[in-house]
């Protein structure tokens, strides 16, 4: 009988403990998955975040871009116009305002020509930012499917 009592009691005792267990196990599980739900939240936030910068910057880098090129026609036209000036005054016909005009615009290409090299200087701080950036883009979101699928 009285082995009957222990076998009893220690059926109702491994009840007990199998029951907290599951208990316990289930709690772990929905704490795990809101810890989970939580932190998906803040690198999907993160991952917003970066695709705007990453925007913002191919924006900078299309208008660094667009202003290279007008740089480089105007430079171009300017070249131009003083090659026809150059022309004009190696005529004997050059006269002072032919000169003056060579003057201007021999001055004026060369602030285009430092225009030019300062949007060009832009440009490749803007493509080696988008570079750093880009790589900076990949490593994170690897280390988000990382975390993502275990």
């Amino acid at each position: 009988m009285e082995l009957q009592n222990l076998r009893a009691s220690s059926n109702s005792t491994i009840e007990q403990l199998q029951a907290a267990n599951q208990v316990r196990t289930e709690d772990l599980k929905r704490e795990h998955s809101l810890a989970l739900e939580s932190e998906l939240k803040a690198l999907e936030k993160q991952l917003n975040s970066l695709n705007l910068e990453l925007k913002a910057t191919k924006d900078d880098l299309s208008k660094a871009k667009a202003s290279l090129d007008a740089a480089r026609s105007e430079a171009e036209s300017l070249t131009k116009q003083r090659d026809e000036a150059l022309t004009a005054a190696a005529t004997p016909k050059a006269s002072p305002e032919h000169l003056e005009e060579i003057a201007r615009l021999t001055s004026e290409l060369s602030r285009s020509k430092d225009d030019l090299h300062v949007a060009t200087d832009m440009l490749n701080l803007t493509k080696a930012s988008l570079s750093e950036m880009s790589r900076k883009h990949g490593k994170e979101l690897e280390a988000l499917k990382n975390r993502s699928c275990p």
